[in-house]
């Protein structure tokens, strides 16, 4: 009957851990890019460009919640956040003046960390609670040293939320994504490139 007990007791705890998990895939509209620089904002200023880094402790992009707070759903981005924005980041940057070069020796780097990009919903009986935040960062070295760094992101929280399905999830961390990005061409801390 011990044994029984200990089997029962290490079954709950191994079910009480498993989470469950899914994919979205992150996208902007057609045309972001464009409509966002329909001209060049900076002077043409040249930079190695070093890529994108994911530097969040965890890869997930966002949970929801179900039955009343209980059973979460780990979201994680397919493709993976850094491959999205690897691509959208440098062209993003090109579009809108700058140069961006492959290899190149007494040049400036420039990089793009990722700190945070989440979004979450809290299920309750008939709504939740819904938050996305976003926090990135441009970092600028010159012979190894950190010269400059300039950081954007977006914070929404939303009462009163209903989170029916993944999809609606999905389309919040898109929203996140596009708010965040459209911000890069006017941040102070790149109007002197």
């Amino acid at each position: 009957m011990k044994r029984l007990s200990i089997i029962l007791v290490t079954l709950f705890l191994c079910a009480s851990a498993y989470t469950e998990e899914t994919t979205v895939s992150l996208k902007l509209p057609d045309g972001f890019i464009a409509k966002n620089c329909p001209k060049p904002v900076w002077k043409g200023s040249s930079f190695l460009w070093k890529g994108v880094s994911d530097t969040r402790g965890q890869r997930e992009v966002g949970t929801q919640t179900r039955k009343n707070g209980k059973d979460p759903v780990l979201v994680f981005a397919e493709p993976s956040l850094e491959g999205a924005l690897g691509n959208i980041v440098p062209e993003l940057l090109k579009t809108c003046g700058l140069t961006l070069k492959k290899e190149g020796k007494g040049e400036t780097e420039l990089s793009f960390e990722i700190h945070d990009f989440y979004a979450g919903v809290e299920k309750r009986l008939f709504t939740g609670k819904g938050k996305t935040h976003s926090d990135f960062q441009f970092v600028f070295k010159k012979n190894g040293d950190i010269v400059k760094t300039v950081n954007v992101g977006y914070e929404v929280e939303e009462k009163k939320t209903r989170q029916r399905d993944i999809r609606q999830l999905e389309g919040a961390l898109n929203e996140l994504l596009r708010r965040t990005l459209e911000q890069i061409p006017g941040l102070d801390g790149l109007k002197d490139l």
